[in-house]
């Protein structure tokens, strides 16, 4: 996008079902996340190129960590997180979530040691070590209407999606 007129410059084709797009933690290059190709795809930000593709399967959002020594894949249809290798992606360990339904969007605390993500079809919040790569509290939302004209879809109840702790 070019910011002055506000315009499209080029597109990129990336995988089927692109969500989220992401710099990488040293802000080179931009990465796609393709869930329903099961890839990322990495993004030349200046030239508006694609890069290369990485095989990661239903990748719906992507972290590093703080100090930039792990990409943190969240495998929302999985209900699992991978750890992986930030220039590769390849698995370094994965984290099951069998509490957490469609784990989606996280922020880190302060210092760094910990990120809480949302389950945002099973209505709850993870802690999750970042040292430790296990889980180290869980919160489960009132599953309950909060709303008294609540949607029918949901019927109003606790889905959790973008989180920011202060």
């Amino acid at each position: 996008i070019d910011q002055r007129p506000r315009r499209g410059v080029r597109g990129v084709r990336a995988g089927y079902l692109s969500q989220h797009v992401v710099p990488s933690w040293d802000r080179r290059e931009l990465v796609v996340n393709s869930s329903a190709a099961n890839e990322l795809v990495t993004i030349d930000p200046a030239q508006a190129t694609k890069r290369r593709t990485f095989s990661v399967p239903r990748p719906y959002n992507l972290y590093y960590t703080p100090d930039g020594k792990a990409a943190i894949v969240m495998v929302e249809q999985h209900n699992s997180i991978q750890f992986s290798d930030p220039h590769s992606f390849r698995k370094l360990s994965e984290l099951q979530l069998p509490g957490c339904s469609g784990p989606n969007h996280a922020d880190f605390s302060a210092n760094g040691r910990y990120f809480v993500l949302t389950c945002e079809f099973s209505g709850e919040l993870v802690k999750v070590s970042t040292l430790g790569r296990k889980v180290i509290g869980h919160l489960k939302l009132d599953p309950r209407a909060t709303a008294t004209h609540a949607a029918p879809s949901n019927l109003g109840m606790s889905m959790p999606q973008d989180i920011r702790l202060s």
